[in-house]
């Protein structure tokens, strides 16, 4: 589908760069003007894609190639439409065609197009044909409310998934258990007073909120109506979604922890060690979680483009 070159293929395909001019730095390459946009970067080009991203680009790819069949058959079959709506409809049908078209000969707009939400139809629709890709057609059957389906995760994060198999971070985990390791709390105490403590604001009071991870790899959280009852819930969610990320990609161990989910942390929790977001901390035993952009994968993205 796309030409054989070094590091990542999808980014030479059907361009004037490559992987000599960009990444080899034996002829000059890892030159910063090769960079730009969220996705053309070195870390995703210079490198090859694991395999399980491949087959994932593989499915997608034969998803358009199906819709864009289907959508020159339909624009062959109507031709002689009559109407002024018709022919509206096949003028904007035929932009699609155009765009799609443009995914097949750019293989990595097409992995753009597929990863730039959690909820893309390219992820989650069964058919060979991607029915429910714009424009959506009589057989596209929705079927998901989920707020991120399996494939985003499993697919959409190959630099993550590089890294993550490289040997661990020594010095990461000797600050972690700089900050964490001296910490007393039980799993009873996290259970049973996290979900309890309250930081009054004044205009809200964000409310301890536990977080786990079962044995079996699920993740539990409260319910948003506990942990922001007078305020938008956003933080929790990006939690949450970053943690399916890494789920989708390597299982967590067992964990539990209490999440502050409002805007600033004034005060200790006693003996509870408490997590929020970076730049709001200013108790002793509050430990720094990343921005909200930083955490959320959709966010980021939009971060990255602007």
């Amino acid at each position: 589908m796309v030409c054989q070159a070094p590091g990542n293929q999808q980014c030479w395909h059907n361009t004037e760069l490559s992987y000599e001019l960009c990444c080899s730095t034996e002829q000059g390459g890892s030159s910063s003007s090769c960079w730009h946009g969220s996705w053309f970067t070195e870390e995703f080009c210079c490198y090859p894609l694991p395999q399980t991203s491949w087959t994932c680009f593989d499915r997608w790819y034969d998803k358009v190639v199906g819709k864009k069949e289907d959508m020159d058959m339909a624009l062959d079959l109507g031709q002689q439409a009559a109407s002024s709506s018709q022919q509206e409809g096949l003028q904007l049908m035929g932009r699609y065609a155009q765009h799609y078209a443009r995914l097949l000969h750019l293989p990595l707009m097409l992995w753009f197009d597929a990863c730039r939400t959690p909820t893309s139809p390219l992820l989650w629709d069964a058919t060979e044909r991607c029915h429910c890709c714009a424009p959506p057609d009589d057989l596209c059957r929705t079927g998901t409310d989920a707020v991120m389906v399996p494939d985003f995760a499993r697919c959409c994060f190959p630099v993550y998934a590089r890294t993550h198999s490289e040997l661990p971070d020594l010095r990461l985990d000797a600050s972690i258990q700089a900050h964490l390791g001296s910490l007393k709390a039980s799993r009873r105490q996290l259970v049973e007073e996290g979900p309890r403590l309250v930081w009054d604001m004044g205009n809200h009071a964000p409310r301890g909120c536990l977080v786990s991870v079962a044995g079996d790899g699920q993740l539990h959280a409260c319910e948003e109506t506990h942990a922001c009852s007078s305020f938008d819930c956003s933080y929790l969610r990006a939690l949450l979604l970053n943690l399916e990320v890494i789920q989708g990609y390597r299982q967590l161990p067992e964990l539990d922890l209490i999440l502050n989910a409002g805007d600033v942390t004034l005060h200790d929790a006693g003996d509870l060690p408490t997590f929020t977001r970076t730049g709001t901390s200013w108790a002793t035993r509050s430990f720094a979680l990343p921005f909200e952009w930083q955490l959320h994968p959709g966010q980021c993205h939009k971060q990255l483009i602007q």
